[in-house]
Order: structure tokens, then C-alpha cells, then sequence
């Protein structure tokens, strides 16, 4: 694993995002997309259709061993499985972990790159399927609670050692790591959004991905239903074919995003 002392523009960026919100708060009054309304009940047969994967799935019936080996991972550490398990922040939920394991085995991506990491449950399912897809590799972008410093030794505590040859963690804020990465990287085929959920930083997170993002490829967001970021990406292009899911718990929404290859275009929010 690959680490970053923080530094300060990373302070910098965090009083902006405090003025960020409060000037959120002040036009939208508090106000959330709907997206639970928007979350396809079918979503896991929607999404072999949004990249022409084979449905039923043949990679599904491997998920559910891939999932309980990181979870007795996190047991052997001593943390258990949940929401608001990292500080105040959550655990990958099964759902988005079966998203992502789908994709990584169907799009057989050279190039997987997330922002947030915690426990890393999702980085172990990633790693899991690349290993079983081909060669590529995933680099995990994540500024660890500077508040409470005895949970930095939990980042990543589901990623066993012999997942971590094929992984790259890059300790620090997305607005330090996530440019330059791309930059180095060129292109890649998935992006996972899971750090900062607010509408500031989703948006920029994913505008920042999406230029680097393969036609084709598809960029996954947690937790679309707690800001505005996602909403406005979509209505950003004519590129985006977007799809919504519900988490297995019923509490969080996330959302699908694929970009359309040239010379076709999608409706914008178009599932």
C-alpha cells in the first residue's frame, strides 16, 4: 500500500466544501432528489442489459463465496459488517458489492479506479472479480478520518495480502490523487464513486472520471439519493444511459452510468 502524509490544500479544500454546502442548503432549503422512486425494483437484470451481458448471469452464483470471504476477513480483524461502521461511514452494501462484481467480470477491465475505501469491502470484491476476469488492476483513492487516527489501521482490513499485488491505495484527498492518476493511467473502463457524498464533490468526482472514461465504460456512485452531484452530471451530456438501484437494506439508493460509444447518444436519466 501506498501512502501520503495529508497537506494543506487538502484543508483548503475542505472549508470549500463547507461554503459549498451552506450555499446548497440555502437555494434547495434541504430538499434530496427522489431517487428511491427512480430505483428499478429488476435493476440486476437492467444492468446486464445496459452492457450486453449474458442474463441470467453466469458469474452470480461466485458471488456469494467471494462475499463471505471478505466478511470472515473483517471477523478475523475484529470489525463486523454494517452502516455507519467506519466513524459515520458505511460498509459496501451487498447490493452495490454485486454491481460491481458484475461489471468487473463482464467489462474485464485493464483499469478500475474508486474514491473511498474504509474498511475496503468493495476494493475485496473488485479484486476478487479481476482476478477472476483477466489481468487488470484497481487503484483506491481514500483520505482516511484525521479526526479519530485509531481507525486508520482498519482502511483497507478486507483486502488480504494475497489480493494486494494487482492493488495500488493512494492515501489523500480526490482533489490531490484522482487528476493525476487518470493522467498516468489514460483511460479507464470502471469508476467507482464512494468517498465524499456531497454534491460538490460527486460532481466534480465524476466529471473528472468520465473525461478518462472509455466508451463503453461505466462509472458506479453510492449513495445517490443524499445529494444533488449525480442528478447533475446526468443532465450534463447526451452520453450517459443512467440505471438506479436500491441497496439489499432498503436504505441507500446508487446509480449506474454508462457512457454511450460514438455516435450514439441517450436521453438524459434514461434507464
Amino acid at each position: 500500500m501506498k501512502g501520503a502524509i495529508s497537506d494543506p490544500g487538502e484543508s483548503v479544500q475542505k472549508v470549500m466544501e463547507k461554503c459549498a454546502r451552506r450555499w446548497e442548503r440555502a437555494v434547495r432549503g434541504g430538499r434530496l432528489p427522489n431517487n428511491q422512486a427512480e430505483a428499478d425494483g429488476d435493476w440486476e437484470r437492467r444492468l446486464h442489459e445496459l452492457i450486453g451481458a449474458p442474463w441470467p448471469c453466469p458469474d452470480a452464483t461466485a458471488f456469494a463465496p467471494a462475499w463471505d470471504s471478505a466478511t470472515a476477513t473483517m471477523a478475523e480483524h475484529g470489525l463486523r459488517v454494517g452502516r455507519e461502521n467506519f466513524g459515520g461511514d458505511d460498509d459496501a452494501d451487498p447490493g452495490l458489492a454485486r454491481a460491481l462484481w458484475c461489471l468487473v467480470c463482464h467489462l474485464r477491465p485493464d483499469h478500475v479506479v474508486e474514491t473511498g475505501v474504509a474498511h475496503g469491502l468493495s476494493s475485496r470484491i473488485m479484486l476478487e472479480a479481476l482476478k477472476r476476469a483477466g489481468d487488470g488492476r484497481l487503484w483506491s483513492i481514500d483520505l482516511p478520518p484525521m479526526t479519530i487516527p485509531e481507525r486508520r489501521v482498519e482502511v483497507g482490513a478486507a483486502v488480504p495480502q494475497a489480493l494486494r499485488e494487482r492493488w495500488t491505495y493512494l492515501e489523500g484527498a480526490s482533489r490531490r490523487r484522482l487528476s493525476p492518476l487518470l493522467r498516468q493511467l489514460g483511460q479507464i473502463e470502471i469508476f467507482c464513486h464512494d468517498s465524499l457524498h456531497s454534491t460538490r464533490n460527486v460532481r466534480w468526482e465524476l466529471t473528472t472520471a468520465w473525461n478518462a472514461l472509455s466508451p463503453g465504460g461505466v462509472v458506479v456512485v453510492d449513495d445517490v439519493d443524499h445529494n444533488w452531484g449525480f442528478e447533475q452530471f446526468l443532465r450534463a451530456g447526451d452520453d450517459r444511459q443512467a440505471l438506479f438501484g436500491m441497496a439489499d437494506d432498503g436504505q441507500r439508493v446508487f446509480a449506474i452510468a454508462r457512457k454511450m460509444p460514438a455516435g450514439q447518444r441517450a436521453q438524459q436519466g434514461a434507464s
